[in-house]
């Protein structure tokens, strides 16, 4: 199974046990799957180190922001992102 089937599991799970932050997660990498596919072409299908490559940049992306969340003290906002953040991360290493 693929990482972007996963995800689409993930989502529906996600929906049933109201987890907003995994859902936020979870979409935002689905998203970011969906722009990759769309770039290369319409027929197009992501390999699993591409796919790794994706959910590592919202990874680095979330902790970045979250810094300087964090540095203009905005606490909300870094623990979303922190949050995220975790989901993320915990996508790629079930793979």
């Amino acid at each position: 199974m693929s990482l972007t089937e996963k995800i689409s599991g993930d989502i529906i799970n996600a929906m049933k046990v109201k987890d907003k932050m995994a859902l936020d997660a979870i979409k935002a990498a689905k998203t970011a799957f969906l722009l990759a596919k769309s770039e290369k072409g319409p027929d197009a299908v992501l390999t699993a180190e591409e796919e790794l490559k994706i959910i590592q940049k919202l990874v680095k992306q979330r902790r970045e922001s979250a810094s300087i969340y964090k540095e203009n003290t905005r606490q909300d906002l870094y623990e979303r992102d922190i949050n995220n953040c975790q989901a993320a991360a915990w996508m790629t290493e079930i793979t």
